[in-house]
């Protein structure tokens, strides 16, 4: 059996592509991103391999982010918002009505595929050129609607002498979809300021499964300590797979940044090590992820001379307390209720009014709670710039994730119901909403559960709340992964 694939038309280079495909569709393509990489590193092209590679990520921040968000930024005209819609509408019925006439080759319709053809290229290039108004005035507009995949040589760049970029590429039988293809293999792409490399890694070994199974054994996810002697030969074992093979490219480098793939971006890198008498990963390397190389290497907060910090925490969550019982609660002068999922916590008023004493002192800390603590206010403040004060921003409360009521989110006091007459926030801060905030912090701290968490079995390496505040304006952030 042969099969044709296009690798051109799998990279979201150009929005004609992707950008008006359905998700279940553009899901189906993702085995293309992976035999693109594969096919590159055959071909000893590790640069077109780092191509396919960030712009799979692309596609899949694009599923995740939607052209809702980048429609709803301030400055696009209600005008403009129908025009991108209508015509979206209509080269998505164009492209399907091509598809069909592809699927019955015995009509003779030459003249009414000619028409269709061209009457898509006429919509896609009214749509582009929208689109390309609309970026010059409002630059985040082309971060959400379509997303640069940066070059090989730009990331050489962007290492400068002490940092190595190890961007993984797990591949899984489960990503076939529906297509019949071969199992394929895992690599590291191994970027440096000078060279770029594709290493193969062990396509035998589960590397998903050893994830959740050290998970379990850190801790992570349960407290079993009697598992908790398992620890050393498992990250032994991962130290072994994911590190050794990239050992020879990263000599006399300082930090490492890590683009993980699949649940890998769920592993903590930095207690790996080759044995128990060695130094664990993070003892060598600073280490930080990154959702992607495009991201990050365009992700530059502006010079803020301010030494300011801005918080926002202590909210209130419980929907049975009345007011004065937030506050009880959260001052600690009566315990809080056991088993409440999404209680009030008191330890994120403790931190913020730690960090406010012993950190922040001369009241270069400003911070909004409990009553205050509403995702209204916070995004009024973005609303108005003034988040691109603070240097420093710093969440404390609930992260959601996996939640079968609510969207993966961080969670503001209109959760409990107590301001319906103020604010027509629901509380949940979403990971488009978040892409729409106005940031310029060299680091955004979310001390909340799960902020860095993502499904195991969803494919997105990182994908949701970290990348949403980095196109939001952050440069750093500083997520959970637990």
């Amino acid at each position: 059996e042969i099969y044709t694939l296009s690798l051109h038309d799998a990279l979201p280079i150009s929005r004609k592509d992707f950008g008006y495909l359905k998700s279940d569709v553009a899901g189906e393509m993702l085995p293309v991103y992976y035999y693109g990489i594969q096919f590159s590193a055959e071909q000893k092209n590790p640069e077109q391999a780092f191509k396919y590679s960030e712009a799979m990520r692309n596609r899949k921040f694009l599923d995740q982010v939607g052209m809702s968000t980048a429609l709803s930024l301030d400055g696009v005209t209600e005008e403009e918002r129908q025009k991108i819609r209508t015509l979206s509408q209509r080269i998505e019925k164009l492209k399907e009505e091509m598809d069909e006439k592809k699927n019955i080759p015995s009509v003779d319709d030459s003249n009414e595929s000619k028409n269709t053809a061209l009457a898509l290229t006429y919509a896609e290039k009214e749509l582009s050129e929208l689109d390309s108004s609309i970026t010059n005035r409002i630059p985040k507009y082309a971060l959400l609607r379509n997303p640069e995949t940066v070059s090989a040589a730009d990331a050489k760049k962007y290492c400068g002498k002490d940092r190595a970029i190890l961007e993984y590429v797990i591949w899984k039988p489960e990503y076939k979809g529906s297509r019949n293809m071969d199992d394929l293999d895992s690599y590291c792409i191994i970027i440096t300021n000078k060279k770029t490399r594709i290493v193969k890694l062990d396509g035998e070994y589960d590397y998903s499964e050893s994830v959740e199974k050290l998970r379990r054994i850190a801790g992570l996810e349960d407290r079993d300590t009697k598992s908790k002697n398992k620890l050393e030969p498992l990250r032994n074992e991962l130290y072994e797979k994911l590190v050794v093979p990239v050992l020879p490219y990263i000599k006399n480098k300082k930090r490492l940044l890590i683009v993980p793939d699949a649940n890998l971006s769920m592993l903590p890198f930095d207690i790996l090590r080759k044995n128990e008498k060695s130094k664990m990963l993070c003892d060598t390397y600073a280490i930080s992820l990154s959702p992607s190389i495009s991201i990050s290497s365009i992700r530059r907060s502006n010079a803020i001379s301010s030494e300011k910090a801005f918080g926002i925490g202590g909210a209130w969550y419980d929907k049975e307390l009345s007011p004065q019982g937030h506050k009880d609660v959260l001052s600690r002068k009566i315990p809080k209720p056991e088993g409440k999922l999404w209680g009030d916590l008191p330890g994120t008023l403790d931190d913020l009014e730690l960090l406010e004493k012993e950190i922040f002192s001369g009241g270069s800390f400003e911070k909004i709670i409990q009553e205050d603590a509403l995702e209204s206010n916070f995004k009024k403040l973005s609303k108005q710039q003034k988040l691109l004060d603070y240097p420093i921003i710093i969440f404390a409360g609930h992260g959601v994730f996996n939640d079968s009521e609510l969207p993966n989110c961080i969670l503001f006091s209109e959760y409990s119901g107590n301001f319906n007459d103020v604010s027509s926030d629901d509380g949940c801060l979403t990971i488009s909403e978040v892409a729409n905030l106005n940031l310029n912090a060299d680091m955004m701290y979310l001390s909340a559960c799960n902020t860095g968490r993502l499904d195991a079995n969803s494919k997105d390496g990182m994908t949701g709340l970290v990348r949403s505040f980095m196109v939001g304006g952050a440069k750093n952030v500083g997520a959970t992964i637990w």
